[in-house]
């Protein structure tokens, strides 16, 4: 059949129809197009933020394209451009196109979807209405896993001289009595954490850091006997991910032995993971994580401030642009982390609970999946944090299904 023949049978097909790029077709709903799905190369892109109808839209080289936008959105094609890089080698939050066109607090993929479903269902109304609902994920950056146990004693020796230098004996004592045994471990809260989580999140996943003793890496010996059974009840009670370390986006053996030490600790395959400190190489991180099994990946997000870095609150299938494929890999972007609220946006407990309120009222109001970061040192109330374990407890009543 001719393509002219093709078009004809379209503009008299009776129902719903859409039609994206090319000439408009009157009985049809239609979406212009810019080209960037036609695209055979990674370039750059003019990208400046429009209003239609009240909508915030994004427009790519002037052209409202929905299907590009999203595209350009949840492919994380400026990952692939030249850019700026932070001290960690990450591309900074202020330079991602959500941020910079001030479009982070709301989830604008999931909103366009949406609205280009009421429209198309207030032409036909014979369409089924979108079928979604509303989720709470939490998810526990382990860090450290414990706070004093499953340390060499080289080292709680070195954390101790630093305790009496620094004037910190009540520390002090509290270290040596964990130690001993006469004193519980201020990490150790995973039960906690679970039973305050039933009933009130739909998810749970602990993504647990493998590596310890580095400049950045600081978790507890995966091997130590407490820690050991805190592995197992994660594994048992929620989900237990992995935490891949700082260099394993640099190493990938060093990424295969994290993997495998987690899994022959909890007995099951691991399925999903996060990235420490959201370090990763794209899309080569991503590519070794799928050949490891993972199809659940959690590092999308701003470590240093509050918004839907992807434009949406609804997980999605990554699409690797540079194999020209849709992976096995399912992204689940998050909205809002604690360190951030805390540690660079200098929040405290009450301007927070403002914060997770807003997120979680943008989240409701297109039915997505909430997904919130926190980390074990914050559900202890660690240091400075004292008032973080009840406001974790006000944030699950607060998102709650």
């Amino acid at each position: 059949m001719r393509e002219e023949d093709d078009l004809t049978s379209f503009r008299d097909a009776e129902g719903p129809k859409l039609h994206y790029g090319g000439e408009m077709v009157s009985s049809a709903w239609c979406l212009e197009a810019c080209g960037i799905l036609n695209e055979t190369v990674i370039r750059p892109w003019r990208v400046e933020r429009s209003e239609r109808e009240d909508l915030p839209v994004i427009l790519l080289d002037g052209t409202w394209d929905l299907p590009g936008a999203i595209f350009w959105l949840l492919s994380l094609y400026e990952e692939l451009l030249p850019s700026e890089r932070d001290a960690h080698g990450r591309m900074p939050s202020a330079a991602r196109t959500v941020f910079k066109l001030g479009l982070e607090r709301t989830p604008v993929v999931d909103r366009w979807a949406l609205d280009l479903a009421g429209r198309m269902r207030e032409r036909w109304p014979t369409l089924p209405a979108p079928n979604r609902r509303y989720a709470h994920h939490v998810t526990v950056d382990v860090d450290n896993g414990m706070r004093y146990l499953g340390r060499p004693l080289v080292r709680q020796l070195g954390a101790s001289a630093k305790d009496i230098l620094a004037g910190r004996f009540a520390q002090l004592k509290e270290r040596w009595q964990v130690i001993l045994g006469s004193g519980s471990d201020p990490y150790d809260r995973y039960e906690q954490v679970i039973h305050l989580c039933e009933g009130h999140v739909s998810h749970l996943v602990f993504f647990f850091l493998m590596r310890g003793g580095g400049r950045h890496d600081h978790a507890a010996s995966p091997t130590h006997p407490a820690m050991r059974s805190r592995l197992h009840t994660a594994a048992e009670k929620a989900e237990a991910g992995i935490h891949p370390s700082y260099a394993t986006s640099q190493d990938a053996q060093r990424m295969v032995r994290e993997v495998s030490l987690l899994q022959e600790a909890i007995g099951r395959p691991v399925r999903s993971s996060r990235q420490h400190f959201l370090r990763w190489l794209f899309p080569d991180t991503l590519h070794q994580l799928e050949r490891l099994g993972i199809t659940e990946e959690h590092s999308t997000g701003a470590s240093d401030r509050v918004g839907f870095t992807a434009g949406t609150c609804t997980p999605f299938p990554f699409y690797s642009i540079a194999e020209e494929r849709r992976t096995a890999i399912t992204m689940h972007p998050f909205a809002v982390m604690d360190s951030a609220l805390h540690d660079h946006l200098g929040m405290g407990a009450k301007q927070a609970f403002a914060a997770y309120g807003a997120c979680i009222d943008a989240v409701r109001a297109v039915q997505g999946t909430l997904i919130t970061v926190w980390h074990d040192r914050f559900l202890a109330g660690a240091d400075d944090r004292g008032e973080w374990p009840a406001l974790f407890e006000r944030v699950l009543k607060e998102a709650r299904p």
